[in-house]
């Protein structure tokens, strides 16, 4: 579902499931999931099942660095949420993220201007691959959601 979603650039639906997911369906403090949930909380979960651990994180990646499946596009910083890019907030650093070119690494921050709005600063750091017929065929896009 939310692969689906960012396919289709429905970014809010994205991390509104995300966010929902990741306080519902985890334990508290160790991202584990059972196999269901039961609605009381107060109530135990059946086992716990292995998948579950890698939805999380795997949404994390897609959140940060998305490759698009029919344009082969790679986006950085596709479903940042808004929030994450205000002056005060601290950077949002991403390091090393594998894609099918190559990892890639990208630092987003946030600083207010004397004019009373801000500045958003992008440092991207990029493998060799990416260099001509060798990188994404369909580009690389940085999405700045401010």
């Amino acid at each position: 579902m939310a692969y689906g979603l960012l396919v289709y650039d429905m970014v809010e639906r994205f991390l509104l499931h995300y966010f929902g997911m990741s306080a519902h369906t985890y334990t508290r403090g160790s991202w584990t999931t059972p196999e269901a949930t039961h609605p009381d909380r107060d109530i135990g979960s059946t086992d716990y099942v292995a998948a579950g651990v890698h939805t999380a994180p795997t949404y994390l990646k897609w959140m940060h660095v998305f490759e698009e499946p029919d344009s082969r596009t790679v986006w950085l910083g596709k479903a940042v949420p808004r929030e994450w890019l205000t002056p005060g907030a601290a950077p949002v650093v991403v390091r090393s993220s594998p894609t099918r070119y190559g990892r890639v690494g990208f630092t987003l921050r946030a600083a207010a201007t004397a004019a009373g709005g801000y500045t958003v600063f992008a440092n991207v750091s990029l493998p060799g691959s990416y260099v001509g017929a060798r990188g994404p065929p369909g580009g690389l896009r940085l999405r700045l959601r401010a």
